[in-house]
């Protein structure tokens, strides 16, 4: 949407790079939003004898790669590596038998 704002402001390119980090919505994001859902209604609207089973397909598929990307990260994040030490001393400390 701040694409929108910046490219359709036709300002000079200091000004689009400040548009572009703007976090609040323009007018002209408005209006491309606008269109595009018109656009996108209209396609789905125009479909009328096409079955929708492939819809639907594409829309599981989409939804289980979500998922497994989440997933994929949720464990990349909070799971250790099994190569980490989880017993090693801190620097500076002794193990037990070291005395």
């Amino acid at each position: 949407m701040d694409v929108c704002d910046a490219v359709m402001s036709r300002r000079d390119m200091e000004t689009r790079q400040r548009i572009l980090k703007d976090s609040h919505c323009g007018a002209f994001a408005v209006i491309c939003m606008v269109l595009l859902a018109l656009g996108q209604w209209s396609a789905f609207l125009s479909m009328a004898d096409v079955p929708l089973w492939p819809l639907a397909l594409i829309l599981g598929v989409g939804m289980a790669l979500y998922g497994v990307c989440i997933l994929w990260t949720m464990v990349r994040r909070f799971v250790r590596p099994e190569t980490e030490d989880i017993a090693a001393p801190a620097d500076g400390e002794e193990k037990e038998g070291d005395a």
